[in-house]
């Protein structure tokens, strides 16, 4: 953060207008207390509010990172719950020592830009985000480099969004999106691996689609290659050499290799269209034909996409507990009798242990193979990660054939990738 450049801060729009009101509240409250603290308090929640896989809204804060920007943090997020101004949805998630805050209904409203006027503050933050990046640069660090030169017009980005999402009903979406034009903006970054299924969380995989286009790298715009039906395609490794797999496997020690060695995938009629159709990206459309015929009655949404609906209940399928029962499954189980045996093996244990294979083989994909390739081969094309989609500066195409390559030695079939303009 430069110190010429003016730090700003976002904070809901009801709160600001009655903030010397909560202010005149808490105050008696906390020994020290101070105005500029509370401000800072808020729009870290604030800015930290993203969407989870069940479209809820909240910021996901362990409380020693609230302590390193204000002091006496904890006693400040105390007197804003006594007082209905936040809340947590849910309890305490232990495995990660941290809450989820949300805003309360009544305080919901659209995000008020205030300039951070406070000397001490302003460097306190720029310390703490010094530390927090050096610790960051451990994992995958030329992609930290990259994502360090990530620059983003702010003002257009905002109006785009602003005239996305017009309606009261949909403030969380606005905010969100605010929220990471922010963290852009004051070069705030997101970096953190997942350690379930070891995907690289950042700032841009938290963009918005509808503003990576105000997004360059080094000054540059972006082009993607997107892989289609990633999760699925990823099987096909454990389908064609489950030997190699079991470093993927949550728990190695209880990697079912034995019983997938039984069923003898590689000389199944079945597992070989599998491969076919999910080489070809048309797992999903082959499933809604097929859900369709037996009278499910899924939107048929274009050509190459399918509905929001139709890919859930896929998931469901892929992801629930194998006593889990349906129409769509048993359709599943006749298409693709022994791809489901092999499933349901991996999910013995934990139903979850599927999902987080599947996820760490493209993890491991993306990140260890194909960006590592070109990170270090190719460094005049700076080149990231949106999960799935590679995200390049230059030579598209080289890009793409380097995933195709690397893709297909690694899985044993030909991905179907998608380039797009952002």
């Amino acid at each position: 953060m430069n110190k010429r450049e003016p730090y700003y801060q976002l904070i809901p729009a009801k709160i600001y207008d009655n903030f010397e009101i909560i202010c005149s509240l808490i105050e008696p409250e906390i020994k020290g207390f101070k105005r500029d603290s509370l401000l800072l308090l808020l729009s870290t929640i604030a800015t930290h509010i993203h969407k989870d896989d069940k479209g809820v809204f909240y910021a996901r804060l362990k409380m020693q990172y609230l302590r390193n920007r204000v002091w006496n943090a904890g006693k400040y997020i105390q007197q804003l719950k006594v007082l209905g101004i936040i809340q947590t949805y849910g309890g305490f998630v232990r495995n990660e020592h941290s809450y989820r805050y949300q805003f309360s209904p009544q305080y919901q409203s659209p995000y008020q830009k205030i300039e951070l006027t406070n000397k001490k503050l302003t460097m306190v933050l720029k310390k703490v985000k010094a530390d927090e990046g050096r610790k960051a640069c451990r994992l995958y660090p030329l992609q930290k480099e990259i994502l360090n030169s990530l620059t983003i017009d702010a003002e257009q980005a905002e109006k785009i969004v602003r005239m996305t999402y017009p309606g009261s009903d949909q403030t969380d979406e606005l905010n969100n999106a605010l929220g990471v034009i922010n963290r852009i903006e004051q070069k705030d970054w997101i970096y953190k691996v997942d350690e379930k299924i070891h995907r690289l969380h950042t700032t841009i995989t938290s963009l918005p689609r509808i503003i990576r286009g105000e997004i360059k790298l080094q000054g540059k715009k972006m082009l993607g290659a997107d892989i289609g039906n990633s999760v699925p395609l990823m099987a096909n490794k454990i389908l064609s050499d489950p030997e190699s797999c079991k470093r993927f496997y949550p728990e190695p020690d209880k990697y079912p290799i034995i019983m997938l060695k039984c069923l003898r995938l590689s000389e199944q009629q079945d597992v070989r269209q599998y491969a076919l159709i999910t080489s070809s990206a048309q797992f999903y459309k082959c499933l809604e034909t097929e859900f369709n015929k037996r009278g499910c009655n899924y939107e048929v949404v274009s050509d190459s996409k399918v509905s929001k609906e139709l890919k859930a209940k896929v998931f469901q399928i892929l992801f629930s507990d194998n006593k889990f029962n349906c129409l769509e499954k048993r359709v599943f189980h006749q298409l693709f009798p022994n791809v489901n045996k092999a499933f349901s093996v991996l999910r013995m244990y934990k139903r979850d242990y599927l999902n987080y294979i599947l996820g760490r083989i493209e993890s491991h994909v993306i990140l260890d193979i194909i960006l590592d390739y070109l990170n270090n081969n190719f460094p005049e094309i700076l080149a990231t990660q949106i999960y799935d989609n590679i995200i390049a500066t230059d030579d598209i195409k080289k890009v793409t054939m380097i995933m195709t390559e690397k893709i297909k030695e690694f899985i044993g079939v030909i991905p179907t990738l998608k380039t797009e303009i952002f």
